[in-house]
């Protein structure tokens, strides 16, 4: 809590009519990508901070944050919970739902 993206998270939550439960908040781009790898979630976090050597997979994302692009990250095989799928969407509206990344 405080943090640069916790607050914007709250916010769009707010705006989204999201409700927040967070079970696990760390801090650290890399502490962040080991959680994703594990499967623990999914994060928020600068463009700059990822490298093709990570196991993640990456979703551009254009959502207004200043000042840097951030993106979201997640397991490469894309399993997501049906609200994390949900809080992506909101914020890619693009990104495909499951079923089409299942055709793939």
């Amino acid at each position: 809590p405080g943090s640069y993206f916790r607050m914007l998270a709250d916010q769009y939550a707010r705006r989204y009519r999201f409700v927040n439960h967070f079970e696990v908040e760390v801090g650290g781009w890399t502490t962040i990508k080991q959680f994703v790898e594990a499967g623990l979630g999914i994060g928020v976090v600068p463009e700059y901070c990822l490298s093709e050597e990570d196991r993640v997979w990456r979703i551009p994302l254009n959502a207004g944050i200043p000042p840097r692009p951030y993106g979201i990250i997640l397991r490469r095989d894309g399993l997501l919970s049906l609200p994390a799928r949900q809080f992506v969407q909101v914020l890619d509206p693009d990104f495909p739902d499951e079923a089409a990344r299942m055709e793939e």
